[in-house]
């Protein structure tokens, strides 16, 4: 279960810009939908969830989700050109 994982407990970003609680960001939108798979959801604290689009943290959030997808992101063809 995803809420008793310790990752899941501090800002996947942790940088000096982290404010607020922990909000789960379900990373990976295929077909207009949020993906519902462990991996693709990533924990962010409010600052960092507000501004996921920024470059900075889209490319760090996008590396950390390739990482826990243990290759199953390959899977989403739309998303093969961003790795």
């Amino acid at each position: 279960m995803l809420s008793e994982d310790m990752f899941m407990q501090i800002c996947c970003v942790a940088d000096e810009e982290c404010e607020g609680r922990i909000e789960w960001n379900h990373a990976l939108i295929f077909q207009g939908r949020r993906q519902q798979v462990w991996w693709s959801i990533v924990p962010m604290c409010v600052f960092h969830h507000r501004y996921t689009d920024r470059p900075d943290i889209r490319t760090k959030v996008n590396a950390i989700m390739r990482e826990r997808s243990g290759g199953q992101l390959e899977e989403f063809e739309k998303f093969k050109k961003w790795l």
